[in-house]
């Protein structure tokens, strides 16, 4: 008798951890339908970013039942209409496309190389170190580095510059560390 009610023990515990699970796996189940919407947006993201005329602008993409919206600015009519057909992947049924067309403006391109001018100013009076391998490049206020700097606290340094410089919105860190060569 012992050993009958050991196995109907036993027995209870295996449908109690089959119905666990069977819940568990329920409740993946619907997990992976909102998680299906995260490559939607991830891969609308790359594809514009990837883009050499879209890559500057900042454009927020959701996707809702199938249908992507994209928000922010573009330079012209047919970065809009660039952007449109790039948010076309496979699951959005429709595309809402609401960004607003706004080309540079003379103010905003002029505002832009003071930006660069200020921070190459800064850079070039570091009393740290030089920096003549660092090129700085701004677009609506996000400027973008590139080149090299000596070590990581060189680059720190530089980013440093960067960050506290009045009129920067974002930073495009594609800085490489190289170390001077020794002869």
């Amino acid at each position: 008798m012992k050993r009958a009610r050991g196995a109907g023990g036993l027995g209870l515990v295996v449908v109690w951890a089959l119905s666990i699970g069977t819940v568990a796996s329920a409740g993946a189940q619907q997990v992976p339908g909102a998680d299906q919407l995260r490559p939607q947006v991830s891969q609308i993201q790359m594809r514009l970013q990837k883009d050499p005329n879209l890559k500057n602008n900042r454009i927020e993409v959701t996707v809702a039942n199938g249908v992507a919206t994209l928000k922010g600015k573009v330079d012209t009519q047919a970065e809009k209409a660039e952007a449109t057909r790039l948010a076309s992947v496979s699951g959005i049924v429709g595309i809402d496309n609401r960004l607003e067309v706004g080309s540079a403006s003379l103010d905003q391109a002029v505002a832009d190389s003071a930006l660069t001018s200020s921070i190459k100013e800064k850079l070039e009076s570091s009393e740290m170190t030089r920096f003549d391998g660092v090129a700085v490049r701004t677009n609506s206020g996000v400027v973008t580095l590139t080149g090299s700097v000596q070590s990581e606290q060189a680059q720190k340094k530089v980013l440093d510059i960067v960050h506290d410089t009045d009129g920067v919105t974002r930073v495009e860190n594609n800085l490489t560390i190289s170390p001077p060569k020794q002869y």
